[in-house]
Parts: structure tokens; C-alpha cells; sequence
């Protein structure tokens, strides 16, 4: 039994390690690995001990390269993290990652670059729709689409 548990800890510290990983990935991926609810919240518990697991350090760099990657404004970002069971508190400071300069050049960038393949078919409603899509706060996509526009 303790072998198994073992194993399972090794596998889990091997797929954190692997890529930064919050506690609610981890715990799915022991249950598919056929741990029972005990050891995956004991392998947990070690795994958060030995910081492989750290929802601040997972919510920091999350809501940087989804935004810096993908493009991704706040609103999607915050609920991404959601969807992952991060504490409130710690999306906060996920999200104050992201400079508020950039993150406005970046919502800038995106209206042009969609402006111009809409071509000469250029809609407001489909360039704020695709803005929102992304994440963005309504109230700054409707001043980007108003300056780009």
C-alpha cells in the first residue's frame, strides 16, 4: 500500500514539476491514476509541503501567459481561474501581474490587427464582440473601439 502511495507521489511531484500546476489539476490527475480520496489528499498535502503545488505561484503565472501568449483580457482570465477553483483572493493577485500599460497597448494592438482583416467591411459591433470574446472590460473596448474606429 505504501509503494503504491510512493509511486503515486512520485508521478504527481514528476507532473508538477512538469509545468506549473494548481491543486485542483493535481487532484483530477491522481483520481485518473486510480488514487483513493485518503492518499490523493494525503499526496497533496506533501506536495504542497514540498512546493510543488502553490495556488499563489499558479494564479501569478497563469494570468501573465495567458495574457502575454493568448491575448487574453482579465474577465477571461479571472474566469478561467475559477473554473480551477482558485481562491478569489489569490486571482486578485494573479491578475495584478499584468501591467495596466501593456494590458491597454495589447487591447489596442488586437482592435487593429481585427480592423484590418475585417478590410473594408469594418463592423464596431464585430470588433467589440471579438474584444469582449477575448476578456477585455467592456468599458475599455468601447473606448479602443471608439479610438481605433
Amino acid at each position: 500500500m505504501m509503494e503504491k502511495k510512493s509511486h503515486l507521489f512520485q508521478k504527481a511531484a514528476s507532473f508538477c514539476a512538469y509545468q506549473e500546476r494548481c491543486l485542483s489539476e493535481t487532484k483530477e490527475k491522481l483520481y485518473e491514476w486510480e488514487a483513493s480520496q485518503e492518499e490523493a489528499e494525503e499526496i497533496i498535502t506533501q506536495l504542497i509541503k514540498e512546493k510543488y503545488i502553490d495556488e499563489e505561484r499558479f494564479a501569478k503565472i497563469y494570468a501573465g501567459s495567458k495574457f502575454r501568449t493568448k491575448k487574453w483580457g482579465r474577465l477571461k482570465i479571472k474566469y478561467m481561474l475559477k473554473q480551477k477553483h482558485i481562491p478569489t483572493a489569490l486571482i486578485s493577485k494573479g491578475l495584478q501581474e499584468i501591467n495596466v500599460e501593456e494590458y491597454y497597448e495589447t487591447l489596442k494592438t488586437l482592435a487593429i490587427q481585427k480592423k484590418e482583416a475585417l478590410n473594408n467591411k469594418f463592423d464596431k459591433v464585430k470588433l467589440y464582440n471579438y474584444l469582449i470574446s477575448k476578456g477585455f472590460e467592456s468599458d475599455l473596448v468601447q473606448e479602443v473601439v471608439r479610438e481605433v474606429g
